[in-house]
């Protein structure tokens, strides 16, 4: 995403309007100035009458001035959200879509998607439109300046140039500083995350005031950037603040000599003066303001444009192969190696593994021996060391990138905050007689029409399901699919003796058409006619 991309999401109807917006805004200082000129004309020619035009010109632009500022601040303010929400679905699609396996950190998204995003929205609002009106009013008052006085034109000219190359400076500086700042700032923010999800843990281990010592160390490590960036904006403020305010003294001071010597008349003094000030010195104040806002946003589009280019081959790849019409016959492991790390304990060494369509396998083997690793291998949430994992099609053809053909019911239940319909639909079009078929095989057709809005309640008002129910939820939903393979791990842990009986007749019935992937540790549901892959120890 650069710059040119984000205008491309203003609608182009609404560029006229914009423009003829901060064009009024940007003159309406010159207007001010070339009636007050009018003015102390007509107030030292005591033709006090036609005062009431010059007042009635300015009252008359004043409300205009309000209204039109009252509209341009709603559009730029819808502007925003829309941008705000194209970057957040950009970004979100990129990230779930791609089959990296770094996947960004948890931290690392929470910016990127909700204040990166923000940032980047308020580029034209905060950053673009101001320097814009900035530039624009700066032209008009010089052009209006030169055209009565040369000397007061290359005084005001000097010190716009002065001011600019210091803007430059700061918006360097200001942008190197945030940018360290952000990337600590995720590490602080993906701490939060982990603390929330292990705040039970935290209370059993009495481990309260580690929290508050890592909480505090991230403090400590943002901080020091924290204090340049804001001793930047200070001295950055202080400086423009201050020397616009010595500037304008300096030219009144000066305008008043070019009177005394005659070369310029009071009344038009009077005018350059106010047009320097409001139209030439008056844009400096908001500069550092401007400058934070661009360096902020600079450092946004650099971060987001960097994860976007991660995943933008990836995802490319994802959309050619969604695309196809992939029909599995089997899925293959061969020869596979693998270890976390390049010194860690080898894993699988020389591992071969058949999982055949229309059929249950069984991965069996005690806890820590690999079974869950397995599953990140298939679904290509990691890479093996060495070795080849494909699918072969019914035309006995090889196949890679088939993880949108998988289904996945992971081993920590996981549903949203949304409705169970949504949850087990994740907003795809599936007959509704086909969501109560499958969750009458599962055992939750009964809880679910207890319930007071039924498919229609929001997981988390009146659910309070258990942990077997949300197992049961989470099947369902793997089901409802429609995938080639379902891979399920640890599927049996939260059920009762009665329901994993029930479900596995489920399973069996599913498997027909399905393959299915089963990982658990117990061996009392393998029937002799189940594929069963043991794993203990070193394959």
């Amino acid at each position: 995403m650069n710059i040119r991309e984000i205008f491309k999401l203003v609608p182009k109807s609404k560029y006229p309007w914009l423009v003829l917006c901060k064009l009024y805004m940007s003159g309406f200082n010159l207007f001010v100035s070339v009636m007050i000129q009018v003015g102390i004309v007509i107030a030292f020619g005591k033709n006090t009458s036609q005062l009431w035009y010059v007042l009635s010109a300015l009252v008359v632009g004043s409300v205009g001035y309000g209204i039109i500022y009252f509209n341009y601040s709603m559009l730029l303010e819808k502007i925003k959200k829309h941008v705000s929400e194209t970057v957040s679905l950009k970004l979100m699609d990129k990230v779930i879509s791609s089959s990296r396996k770094q996947e960004v950190k948890e931290g690392e998204l929470v910016n990127l998607i909700n204040q990166d995003a923000e940032t980047i929205a308020n580029y034209l609002y905060s950053g673009i439109s101001p320097l814009f009106d900035f530039f624009l009013s700066m032209l008009m008052g010089l052009c209006y300046v030169f055209f009565y006085s040369w000397i007061a034109g290359v005084f005001y000219l000097c010190v716009g140039l002065t001011f600019f190359i210091l803007v430059r400076f700061f918006f360097k500086k200001q942008a190197n500083v945030r940018q360290i700042f952000e990337k600590y700032d995720d590490e602080h923010k993906r701490f939060f995350a982990e603390l929330y999800k292990n705040i039970p843990l935290l209370r059993i281990f009495g481990s309260t005031q580690w929290a508050i010592t890592k909480h505090q160390h991230f403090f400590v490590k943002k901080f020091p950037y924290w204090t340049k960036n804001v001793n930047t904006a200070a001295v950055n403020s202080s400086l423009f603040v201050g020397g616009v305010y010595f500037v304008e003294v300096s030219s009144l001071i000066g305008g008043l000599l070019l009177v005394k010597s005659n070369n310029l008349e009071l009344s038009i003094m009077v005018g350059i003066w106010n047009a320097g000030i409001g139209s030439i010195l008056d844009p400096f104040m908001s500069l550092p303001s401007v400058i934070s806002y661009l360096s902020q946003q600079h450092v946004a589009i650099k971060r987001v444009n960097n994860r976007m280019s991660v995943y933008q081959e990836d995802h490319n790849v994802i959309e050619a192969k969604a695309g196809q019409t992939m029909n599995l016959e089997k899925i293959l492991i061969r020869n596979l190696y693998f270890r976390y790390s390049d010194n860690g304990k080898e894993i699988f060494k020389n591992f071969n593994l058949t999982i055949p369509r229309s059929k249950i396998t069984f991965i069996v083997g005690d806890n820590g021996a690999g079974k869950t690793t397995i599953i990140k291998l298939i679904l290509g949430l990691i890479e093996p060391t060495s070795g080849k994992i494909f699918a072969l099609d019914t035309n006995n053809r090889e196949q890679t990138g088939f993880s949108l053909k998988l289904a996945y019911v992971p081993q920590k239940n996981i549903l949203f905050n949304t409705t169970i319909y949504r949850n087990l639909t994740l907003d795809k079009l599936i007959d509704l007689s086909t969501i109560k078929n499958v969750l009458e095989a599962v055992h939750m057709d009964q809880q679910i029409e207890q319930l007071s809005n039924g498919l229609n309640t929001v997981v988390g008002d009146e659910t309070n399901f258990s942990e077997g129910q949300m197992r049961r939820l989470s099947i369902a939903r793997a089901v409802l699919s429609n995938k080639q393979f379902v891979i399920m791990d640890e599927p049996f842990s939260d059920l009762d003796r009665d329901n994993q009986i029930a479900l596995m007749q489920e399973l069996r019935s599913i498997a027909k058409q399905t393959g299915i992937l089963i990982i658990t540790h117990t061996f009392d549901l393998i029937e002799p006619s189940d594929n069963v892959i043991r794993i203990g120890g070193l394959i």
